[in-house]
């Protein structure tokens, strides 16, 4: 893990190579944290197969494959095979399936398995209509089994599946 030069255009692209944020532990790695530069570097790839990762204090969500790319400013629901960890070394490996979703409006990219006592992982989208903070935030919240306690403010990040 630790910071990393990319190149989504390529050498012969217009944007100049930027550096990220890696997680290389979490899942097989390859993890780059979602920033403001990158989303909008992301986003010509837009039918590209990707998942996304949520990790904060041990812990880690992992959603399942999906052609969505980040947005801060409107609802997107992932629905499928979602992976939960919370040990050391996380290894993703207890998985719920969010069949259904009760859950839109004010939530980014995120799923909900439907009513009160079903795995929801529910990310709030940036109250913005801009790429800003610099860092993708807004809590997570998780319904039964409370995993998380509570709304807490992951890290979030994507990675490109082959």
């Amino acid at each position: 893990s630790g910071l990393y030069y990319i190149d989504p255009d390529g050498l012969a692209g217009a944007s100049p190579p930027f550096q990220v944020q890696c997680e290389m532990s979490i899942d097989g790695g390859g993890w780059t944290q979602l920033t403001s530069t990158y989303i909008a570097s992301a986003t010509f790839q837009a039918t590209t197969p990707r998942q996304y990762l949520y990790a904060y204090g041990g812990k880690a969500f992992r959603s399942p494959t999906s052609s969505l790319v980040w947005s801060y400013s409107y609802s997107q629901d992932l629905l499928g095979t979602w992976f939960y960890s919370g040990a050391n070394p996380m290894v993703l490996s207890n998985s719920f399936t969010c069949i259904g979703s009760s859950e839109h409006g004010l939530y980014g990219i995120g799923c909900s398995g439907g009513s009160g006592g079903n795995w929801k992982v529910l990310m709030w989208s940036y109250s913005g209509l801009t790429l800003n903070p610099t860092t993708a935030s807004g809590p997570v919240c998780d319904d039964s089994p409370n995993l998380w306690n509570g709304c807490q403010a992951p890290t979030f990040y994507e990675r490109g599946v082959a």
